[in-house]
């Protein structure tokens, strides 16, 4: 009961302050209104008269199951690596777009955490400082 008067305060606080006669606000009342008109009519006119059934939809899924799909893609922050020329090499090779989701060798570490504008490359061992 209580969450129902707060709620009915706060709408008439907002209607004297003017939010309900803002240029904006009816504006964008105006075009819930119209996708609300033609969600209707879709209803009405579409829906009722397309059917589709189950096995329709499962046989064109599986002849267009590539076109449902995104690509697997993965973001680096940190790659662990195992000598400092590696490292320069491979940063090299990703300021140049030249690398791939197969990175050589086992000693590669990627984290997702970390920087966001670019993957950092760090050298694997008691240095492990960020090239």
């Amino acid at each position: 009961m209580e969450e129902l008067i707060n709620h009915e305060l706060l709408l008439q606080e907002a209607k004297n302050r003017g939010f309900d006669r803002d240029r904006a606000f009816l504006e964008r009342v105006e075009r819930f209104k119209e996708r609300s008109l033609l969600e209707r009519l879709r209803i009405e006119e579409v829906d009722t008269l397309v059917k589709v059934t189950m096995e329709e939809m499962k046989a064109y899924y599986a002849a267009n199951a590539a076109t449902f799909t995104v690509p697997g893609e993965f973001r680096a922050s940190h790659i662990l690596v195992k000598t400092q020329e590696e490292a320069f090499d491979l940063k090299k090779r990703l300021a140049q777009g030249r690398t791939s989701r197969r990175w050589p060798g086992r000693s590669h570490w990627i984290s997702t955490q970390g920087t966001r504008r670019r993957p950092r490359v760090h050298q694997e061992g008691p240095d492990d400082a960020a090239i």
